[in-house]
Parts: C-alpha cells; structure tokens; sequence
C-alpha cells in the first residue's frame, strides 16, 4: 500500500506552476513579441528549471506516478543535454505532463486519515508505551494491527487484534502468578479459565502493596474480558467506533498495568 503525505499533492502542483511561471516569465523577458514561443530557452533558465524539476520527480516518486515520471525525465534529458530547445518545446511538454498526471491520478483510489486517527496508524508500534512493547514482544504485531484497524474504521477487526494481544498478556500474567494456564495435553486454557485460576493466588498472596496490585490487575482482566472478549467470540457481532475505542483503552490500560507488575 502506497503511504504519503496530503501535502506531496501540493507540492507537486507548486511546483509544476513554479516551472511553468519562471519559464513564462523569462520567455516574456527574452521574446520581443508577448507571443512568440520559437526563442530557445537560455542556459541559466535551463540550469533554474533543470533544479526545480528534480524536486518535481522526488514528488512524482511518492506518488507512484511513474508515466508521468518518465515524461518529466524526457524533458528533463532536452533540458540538460539538447543544444536547443524552446519555450514552445517546453509549454508542450508540460501539457503532456499534466495530461499524464491527470489520466495516472484518475486510476488511484486515495483514503485520507483525519489528525485524530492518524496516530493510531503512524506511532502503531508504541501505542500502549514503551514498557509494553518490551514486556510483550509476542503481541506488538497484534497491537498494530489493531491500531491500524481503528485508524481505518475496521472497528470489529481492530478489537479482534487486541483480544489477541489481550490472550498473550492474560497467560503471562498467569505464569507470573503460578496459575495454571494449559491443561493436561499442553494447550492454552481458554481466557476465562486463566482468569479464575490466578484469583485463588493472588488470595494467597501477603497483604500488601503487591497483592493491592495483582486485584487490581484481576479487575481489570475480568471487565476487559466480560466486556469484550465474550462479544467478540460471536460471529456476527460488529463493533462501532465508540466501542472499538473503548475496547483499546481497557487493553491499553491493562497491558501497561500488567507491564508495571511484571
């Protein structure tokens, strides 16, 4: 998928009137005749426009408009390596460029991100901070994808992801305790399962500051997983906006808390 910045289409549009300008104005200055396009553009020009137009390919670059590229280059090449070549030579050529443009840009389909969804795309890595992305290797893909997803509106796919992420940090924090967290044959138990094994050794734990934080860490296991992980188990139920966020702030909650304990 083709990522770039809103402002790339400006400057390529800047910068194609910058060209076509300079090079209208100096013809003015250069031809006797306000209409006459047969004058051979001068070397300094040459050397003026040859700069601005490389700027012009790094933006056609971004965009993925490689025809259009390669009708720049052809002027580009008159520009810098023709004995002559005129204003006429080069107003033609940039209708070329712009009808090529034109045809390429009409073939692609473009999503814009608004600002505020457009960090859940560009930082997914270290959406839940650093000391997560550290502690649960195993689930970093998960909660990119899942930011991605938001930033998208593939709001059902991104609580998806982050009950993935939410599974890898449940058995973790059930390893972390001495809870049972497979059964017999060696498979994961199911979330709830691990989430009521480990309520019976945090009993166990001494009062105190460490147990304070393993119920609170329960408690927000058990909502997170009453909340979203049972909805999420059926097939046909989709989640909007508003619950696909809430959904990221109860994981991003727990996960930092769980990282902190770890």
């Amino acid at each position: 998928m083709l990522k770039l910045n809103a402002g790339t289409f400006y400057n390529v549009t800047q910068l194609m009137n910058s060209v076509i300008n300079l090079a209208e104005f100096e013809r003015r200055c250069h031809c006797s005749n306000a209409k006459e396009y047969k004058n051979d553009v001068p070397a300094d020009l040459r050397a003026s426009m040859c700069d601005r137009i490389k700027e012009l390919q790094d933006c056609l670059r971004a965009l993925d408009a490689n025809i259009t590229n390669a009708e720049v280059q052809r002027l580009l090449t008159k520009l810098s390596r023709s004995s002559t070549i005129t204003f006429e030579d080069v107003a033609r050529s940039f209708e070329q460029i712009s009808s090529r443009l034109h045809d390429e840009l009409s073939g692609k389909k473009l999503f814009a991100l608004p600002t505020s969804k457009a960090r859940y795309y560009e930082y997914a890595v270290l959406l839940f901070g650093e000391e997560v992305e550290i502690k649960f290797l195993d689930a970093i893909e998960e909660i990119s994808e899942a930011g991605k997803c938001l930033a998208f509106g593939r709001y059902t796919a991104s609580v998806f992801h982050l009950m993935r992420a939410m599974e890898i940090a449940v058995v973790e924090a059930g390893r972390k305790i001495s809870a049972t967290v497979q059964d017999k044959n060696g498979e994961t138990l199911a979330w709830g399962l691990i989430v009521a094994n480990i309520k019976p050794k945090i009993d166990a734990l001494p009062k105190g500051q460490v147990q304070d934080e393993w119920y609170k860490l329960h408690a927000l296991l058990h909502s997170v997983n009453r909340a979203y992980r049972t909805k999420t188990a059926h097939p046909k139920k989709s989640y909007n906006q508003e619950e696909a966020e809430d959904a990221f702030n109860a994981t991003k909650v727990f996960m930092q808390h769980l990282a902190s304990v770890l």
